[in-house]
Protein backbone atom coordinates (compact mmCIF):
# COMPACT_ATOMS: atom_id res chain seq x y z
CA UNK A 1 0.00 0.00 0.00
CA UNK A 2 1.28 3.43 -0.77
CA UNK A 3 -0.15 6.81 1.04
CA UNK A 4 0.27 10.18 0.59
CA UNK A 5 1.29 11.21 3.90
CA UNK A 6 3.79 13.64 2.89
CA UNK A 7 3.83 15.47 -0.05
CA UNK A 8 7.39 15.21 -0.31
CA UNK A 9 7.58 11.60 0.55
CA UNK A 10 6.21 8.34 -0.75
CA UNK A 11 5.27 6.09 2.39
CA UNK A 12 4.91 2.37 1.31
CA UNK A 13 3.52 -0.21 4.41
CA UNK A 14 4.00 -3.45 3.96
CA UNK A 15 2.31 -5.82 6.36
CA UNK A 16 3.66 -9.35 6.62
CA UNK A 17 2.35 -12.30 8.56
CA UNK A 18 5.95 -14.40 8.96
CA UNK A 19 5.87 -18.22 8.83
CA UNK A 20 6.03 -20.05 12.87
CA UNK A 21 9.03 -21.52 14.35
CA UNK A 22 8.04 -24.90 13.25
CA UNK A 23 7.95 -24.39 9.36
CA UNK A 24 10.06 -25.71 7.04
CA UNK A 25 13.27 -24.09 6.31
CA UNK A 26 12.39 -23.50 3.32
CA UNK A 27 9.18 -22.07 3.32
CA UNK A 28 10.72 -19.54 5.95
CA UNK A 29 13.85 -18.93 3.62
CA UNK A 30 11.20 -18.25 0.83
CA UNK A 31 8.92 -15.65 3.46
CA UNK A 32 12.25 -13.76 4.49
CA UNK A 33 13.29 -13.32 0.80
CA UNK A 34 10.46 -11.80 -0.81
CA UNK A 35 10.32 -9.23 2.12
CA UNK A 36 13.74 -8.29 1.47
CA UNK A 37 13.04 -8.00 -2.15
CA UNK A 38 10.01 -6.27 -1.22
CA UNK A 39 11.87 -3.75 0.89
CA UNK A 40 14.74 -3.22 -1.49
CA UNK A 41 12.20 -2.25 -4.09
CA UNK A 42 11.10 0.63 -1.92
CA UNK A 43 11.34 4.44 -2.56
CA UNK A 44 11.19 6.71 -0.03
CA UNK A 45 9.21 5.98 3.58
CA UNK A 46 9.20 2.36 4.65
CA UNK A 47 6.71 0.91 7.38
CA UNK A 48 6.26 -2.54 8.25
CA UNK A 49 3.99 -3.88 10.12
CA UNK A 50 2.99 -7.57 11.44
CA UNK A 51 3.83 -10.33 13.16
CA UNK A 52 7.06 -12.09 11.75
CA UNK A 53 7.15 -14.72 14.45
CA UNK A 54 10.12 -13.99 15.60
CA UNK A 55 11.30 -13.92 19.17
CA UNK A 56 14.41 -11.55 20.25
CA UNK A 57 15.20 -11.88 23.52
CA UNK A 58 16.61 -9.72 26.07
CA UNK A 59 19.26 -6.92 25.27
CA UNK A 60 22.75 -8.31 25.82
CA UNK A 61 25.85 -7.41 24.12
CA UNK A 62 25.47 -8.81 20.31
CA UNK A 63 21.73 -7.03 20.17
CA UNK A 64 23.29 -3.44 22.19
CA UNK A 65 20.30 -0.92 22.03
CA UNK A 66 18.68 -2.53 19.40
CA UNK A 67 16.30 -4.37 21.83
CA UNK A 68 15.25 -3.80 25.64
CA UNK A 69 15.23 -5.14 29.18
CA UNK A 70 12.02 -6.47 28.59
CA UNK A 71 11.97 -9.21 25.92
CA UNK A 72 11.86 -13.17 25.90
CA UNK A 73 14.51 -15.26 28.16
CA UNK A 74 14.94 -17.35 25.11
CA UNK A 75 15.26 -15.88 21.63
CA UNK A 76 13.80 -18.82 18.63
CA UNK A 77 15.47 -19.31 15.22
CA UNK A 78 13.07 -18.13 13.32
CA UNK A 79 15.46 -16.01 10.90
Amino acid sequence: MELDIDKMVKTTIIVAYGPNEDEKAKVKDAFWEQLSQTTEEVNGRLIILGDLNVRVGRKDEETGETIGLHGERVRNTNE
